[in-house]
């Protein structure tokens, strides 16, 4: 028989007097927007990397002279936006697909028909709006010369991410716009954020998620699953087609992970899964540990590239970078699934707070590197001279030591935490009520999108 509760040794959640009952652990999914706000936080652990510690790009000092710590693998999960964004992917597909699979479970495949229409429909705008909001506070920040200290840092990705101020008015506004459409282009930039380049990935695999569900929530799980295996293959040669980071193999992967979590496998399985959960888990990690370049000059890296290049199909060649931080997100994903000890973990109060962050997280950390890190880590300083590759010599603020980087980033991280809290509370309702508003003025029903019958 299963044990009705989880062992002694997981009792470590603060106020919490003992585990929940093993049976509604097993069905909770709070788990994943603990999963999401570690997530979101390593994304921006990616983008301070590139700010004050560009070594950790690569996997290695050089080919055959050894790593530092965080080169090697599961340590540069610090570095790596890929993997990080490849799981939000899966996250994405996972969480759309639960709510309409359980109606579909329940027999009631008009409702799950009926939230996928409203569904698809708010999507739209719960993605856009906040999007172009922060693109034009990170624009008017620009124009009232908030990005002029990291228009002249010495850190690359401060300087190579901010837009420089644009004199006038018209023109000004015409670059406004066009970054808030470009955000959502078939090739995505923002010259004002980014990293808003993922969203429109984002907005893409939510409506893969939504179409494959529109045509297969009638089906049996096991007929359904066997679509969503077949698109998740047939999606790699989508990616290549269109240069898309992999965004069908990941969403599909949600939805068949959703279809996984809603099954009795995660339940039967829940009494032994902790001991290969360890293992099975740091590979998934050593797979999101493959690097975004230098790949060749680090035996492990190298080992994965050769194996990339003999077995997978030349249409993910285009994404070389992101095939194995890819499969590490969904076998991590997976193995949380049918593992009570990591749904625990994830379920702390500090990580679903984080989860709950994330979007607001993702919006705001890059306007705040430019400003306040940029801030703080040059004040003080004076600009000196810098030779570049190109010959030309440019006035810049000098990157400083170890001990005020670490002030600059302490002053930073509590910035962006407060102020994404801040969004989330006092913002983001607002966008869910103009979404409101505008789907009660076009929609034909009360609450809902019309469903053609």
């Amino acid at each position: 028989m299963l044990p009705r509760r989880l062992p002694p040794s997981l009792h470590f959640l603060p106020r919490r007097p003992s585990s929940p009952p093993l049976d509604k652990l097993m069905s909770d999914t709070t788990w994943a927007d603990g999963l999401r706000g570690i997530a979101a936080f390593f994304v921006m652990s990616s983008h301070i990397t590139l700010c004050i510690a560009t070594f950790t790009v690569a996997p290695s000092r050089g080919a055959g002279q050894g790593a530092y710590l965080f080169q090697r693998p599961i340590f540069r999960l610090v570095a790596q936006g890929p993997a990080w964004v490849a799981l939000f992917f899966v996250l994405s597909g996972f969480v759309l697909s639960l709510k309409p699979l359980r109606q579909a479970k329940g027999l009631d495949p008009e409702a799950a028909l009926m939230g996928l229409n409203a569904a698809a429909f708010r999507r739209i705008w719960r993605l856009v709006l906040p999007a172009a909001a922060a693109t034009v506070v990170s624009w008017a920040v620009c124009q009232v010369g908030g990005y002029e200290v990291a228009n002249a840092s010495d850190s690359y990705w401060i300087r190579d991410t901010a837009a420089v101020r644009t004199p006038g008015f018209f023109t000004p506004v015409r670059k406004l716009v066009g970054a808030i459409t470009q955000t959502w282009s078939l090739y995505p930039a923002n010259a004002y954020d980014q990293p808003q380049w993922a969203l429109m990935y984002l907005l893409q695999g939510s409506f893969y998620v939504f179409m494959v569900l529109t045509a297969t929530v009638r089906l049996r799980p096991k007929w359904r699953a066997a679509v969503v295996l077949f698109l998740m293959w047939w999606s790699l040669d989508w990616s290549g087609k269109i240069a898309d980071p992999l965004v069908g193999i990941s969403v599909f992967a949600g939805v068949l992970l959703a279809e996984l979590t809603l099954s009795p496998l995660p339940m039967r399985m829940a009494h032994w899964t902790l001991i290969p959960a360890v293992p099975v888990s740091i590979l998934a990690l050593i797979l999101m540990s493959f690097p975004s370049e230098f790949q060749e000059t680090a035996p492990w890296s190298a080992f994965l590239l050769r194996i990339h290049l003999t077995y997978f199909p030349q249409s993910t060649y285009i994404n070389i970078n992101r095939l194995w931080p890819t499969i590490g997100s969904i076998l991590l994903t997976a193995t949380i699934i049918v593992t009570p000890t990591l749904r625990q973990l994830l379920r702390h109060r500090a990580l679903i707070w984080l989860g709950k962050i994330s979007f607001p997280l993702y919006l705001l950390h890059g306007m705040l590197l430019r400003t306040v890190f940029a801030w703080l880590l040059h004040a003080f300083s004076h600009k000196v001279e810098v030779l570049e590759g190109d010959g030309n010599v440019v006035l810049r603020y000098p990157m400083p030591g170890p001990l005020h980087t670490a002030f600059a980033l302490m002053g930073f991280l509590a910035s962006v935490l407060v102020a994404s809290h801040a969004w989330a509370q006092r913002v983001e309702p607002l966008f869910g009520r103009i979404t409101a508003a505008v789907e009660r003025m076009m929609a034909a029903e009360k609450g809902v999108l019309p469903v053609k019958r």
